[in-house]
This record gives C-alpha cells, structure tokens and sequence, in this order.
C-alpha cells in the first residue's frame, strides 16, 4: 500500500481534532478527522470546502475533468472522534465555489453558472444570480 503525503486545501477545528480536507484533482481527494495521535477517512472526494450547521458539517466536493464534472454535499454527523457521512445531494457539475450567507444558509455555485442554496432544514434549491450592471 503506498502512502501519499498531502496538504489539506480547508480544515475546521474542532475540540479533539481537525475536519481536513484535501483536492488532488483527477488524483482524488479525501476528508479526514485528524488528531494527534490518529487519523481516520470519512470520504474520498476532492474536497471543496466545509461548514459547520446545526445538523452537523456540511461538505462541499466534485470534480471537473476532461469534460466529465460532478459534485456532492455531504452531511458529517456524529461526535469526535465517531464521524459519519452520508451524501445529502448530487450535483450536477462540480462545485467551483460557496459561501455561508448566513448561519442556516450555504450558497454553492457550480460549473456551469449554476447556483444552488442549501437551508439549515435540508432543502436545495436552484438560485439565479444576478448582477446589476448598469
């Protein structure tokens, strides 16, 4: 088995531990909980970005390659160190960015100009954005 160092692109820090999130492109990535003394892999996605809600972590992760793009949210739920994670919604391109507009509310755009706003309650909708460009 060969061992791949790499650094994570997003963590969030928790009280024991570390949420680490790591994207190797077409080579994969992964969402670890780390501490000092161990490590343990909750998913293999490249990670875009992780958040806390109410609900637990929301992550954010996809893959854009040679044509071919998909992306995920996934739900990491549990207490330290017994993660779990299931996929909340496919996406139907990669996520190329996202922001907490607010405690309940994760807006997530997709390629493709594509945006999708995610509630504290479970919901996904498909948001347009617009720009005032005058």
């Amino acid at each position: 088995m060969e061992t791949i160092q790499e650094q994570p692109v997003v963590g969030v820090e928790l009280q024991h531990g570390w949420l680490l999130g790591s994207d190797r492109g077409e080579w994969g990535g992964a969402l670890v909980y780390k501490t000092d003394q161990a490590e343990n892999l909750l998913l293999e996605d490249n990670i875009e970005d992780i958040y806390k809600f109410s609900s637990g972590y929301i992550v954010t992760a996809g893959l854009s390659h040679l044509g071919l793009s998909g992306g995920s949210i996934y739900l990491i739920e549990g207490d330290e160190p017994n993660f779990k994670s299931e996929v909340l919604f496919s996406l139907p391109a990669a996520p190329e960015s996202s922001w907490l507009l607010s405690p309940s509310e994760l807006l997530v755009n997709v390629e493709g100009e594509m945006s999708y706003l995610l509630r504290d309650d479970g919901t996904l909708t498909k948001v347009k954005c617009e720009s005032d460009s005058q």
